[in-house]
């Protein structure tokens, strides 16, 4: 597929853009960071209850407790107040005045031997206006237009705010689960280090065992003690991340639901029947059906940036329009009503009306309008520019996201034949040692293949999982950020 620049598809794709309806606002929040990350509002307080959290879960208090989330949705209601106000200018406006005069002393006329009062001394009125502007050049309508892009350009900028902090969040929950398995896995190794070590012990104690067994015993246990300090570190440090994430204390308390089929932790009696375990599958028919060029086109028509730069784009030809107001006529029509106190030679009538309609046609403006055209004429252009690279990155975010999922699923279904097999080794190095015909650095080295087997199964899951959410995300239709939406519809 090539991606290259189109006035025709620009044109194409704005038309279907205009006629979309912004999208409700998601969430909303008071809390202070940028754009994407989320500040927990009682970091300092460890007073949470202890919460289970799902996926969609974390989803929702992230998105909730997201500052820049709830400023967008703040900039929403504001370009609400913006279309308003374009609207009362195409309105009429009503205004009402009153005027009080006192002068020093009446004026007085002298006209043929008599005197003629031509203003009281004190001079009173009223009046009563109205006016409507009649857009004959079309600038107002182009606010307006304006105006509406501004807000449908700002819903698509909350919609890739709402799909970036889903993404953060699958991330954050999924790196909770694997500092989780990292801790089984470090468990199980301490077991069967320490169960190892009780067995050359005896051995030794008996008589049968060498002492250099004995060494290599006590080492594999400290080893696997120091694994397990790290394990356990990763793991409160996981689980700080995805508190902070989602706006929660740091140190409160969390679990969150696993993902079913990771195996972890395999200890001495579980290896004994290694062909019971049950390992997580990747879906590789449905993944090897992925087709790249159509998830490309996909992507262009519904990453949220990208519809996004194509309302910029048509916003900033309207202001070319608007850029040229100080050189369009204008005209309005005007109604007065004036009401005299007092009826004077000055105001003969006491009560008036009169309409009128006003046309203004600019002649010079100084070459303002020149350059106001030229600076939106230049903005269009750079909104165009910014669409193609858009467009570019957009096709590279897909293409390796592509590569990334095809990878990771395929590198499952490696990892479980691994694992598998260290299994049946660790379990026929143990015999063979007890039995007395194997050697025990063998038992060292399949326990040392086992715990390697189960972290790379592990992290060959989450691996999985993280690029299929990144490649939903490149791609602009997460399954999980769409599941998030409809639920907060529906709650409203």
């Amino acid at each position: 597929m090539r991606l290259h620049k189109t006035d025709n598809l620009i044109t194409a794709s704005i038309a279907a853009l205009v006629s979309i309806s912004a999208l409700p606002a998601i969430a909303q929040s008071s809390s202070s960071d940028s754009s994407l990350q989320v500040v927990s509002k009682s970091a300092v307080r460890g007073d949470a209850a202890p919460v289970t959290l799902t996926l969609k879960k974390t989803i929702e208090l992230a998105l909730s407790n997201s500052t820049g989330l709830a400023v967008t949705v703040r900039n929403l209601d504001k370009d609400q107040a913006i279309i308003g106000e374009t609207k009362s200018q195409a309105g009429p406006t009503v205004g009402l005045s009153a005027t009080g005069t006192h002068y020093d002393s009446p004026t007085i006329l002298a006209f043929g031997g008599a005197n003629i009062t031509y203003l009281d001394q004190d001079m009173l009125s009223g009046s009563a206006s109205a006016q409507l502007p009649i857009d004959i050049s079309g600038t107002i309508r182009a606010s307006q237009d304006i105006a509406h892009l501004q807000y449908l350009a700002d819903s698509f900028g909350r919609d890739a705010i709402v799909n970036d902090i889903s993404l953060q969040a699958q991330i954050a929950y999924y790196g909770v689960l694997r500092a989780e398995h990292d801790v089984q896995v470090a468990e199980a190794s301490l077991k069967n280090a320490q169960t190892q070590q009780n067995l050359v012990q005896e051995q030794y104690d008996h008589g049968t065992g060498q002492k250099v067994d004995l060494l290599r015993a006590n080492t594999q246990v400290s080893a696997a003690q120091n694994d397990l300090i790290d394990a356990n570190n990763n793991f409160s440090i996981a689980k700080i991340n995805l508190n902070d994430f989602v706006g929660r204390p740091l140190n409160a308390p969390v679990t969150v639901v696993d993902v079913e089929g990771v195996t972890s932790g395999i200890s001495l009696e579980a290896s004994s029947q290694p062909e019971s375990l049950h390992f997580f599958k990747a879906p590789l028919e449905d993944v090897s059906a992925i087709d790249l060029d159509k998830s490309i086109d996909t992507a262009v028509k519904a990453r949220p940036e990208l519809r996004q730069d194509l309302v910029n784009i048509q916003a900033a030809s309207k202001s070319i329009k608007l850029a040229r107001a100080s050189l369009e006529p204008s005209l309005a029509l005007s109604a007065d009503a004036i009401n005299y106190a007092n009826a004077t030679m000055a105001t003969p009538r006491q009560k008036m009306a009169q309409i009128g309609l006003t046309l203004n046609i600019p002649i010079y403006d100084s070459g303002l309008a020149h350059e106001k055209v030229r600076e939106a004429k230049d903005s269009e252009a750079s909104a165009k520019d910014v669409y193609d690279a858009h467009i570019t990155d957009v096709g590279r975010q897909v293409r390796e996201a592509y590569l990334n999922i095809q990878s990771a699923a395929k590198q499952i279904e490696a990892a479980d034949v691994a694992l598998e097999h260290a299994a049946a080794a660790r379990q026929l190095a143990q015999t063979r040692y007890e039995g007395g015909v194997g050697l025990y650095i063998d038992v060292t080295d399949a326990q040392q293949a086992l715990a390697s087997a189960e972290t790379n199964q592990v992290n060959s899951v989450y691996n999985y999982l993280i690029a299929k959410a990144q490649f939903q995300h490149a791609v602009g239709v997460s399954e999980a950020a769409v599941e998030t939406k409809a639920s907060a519809k529906s709650s409203r």
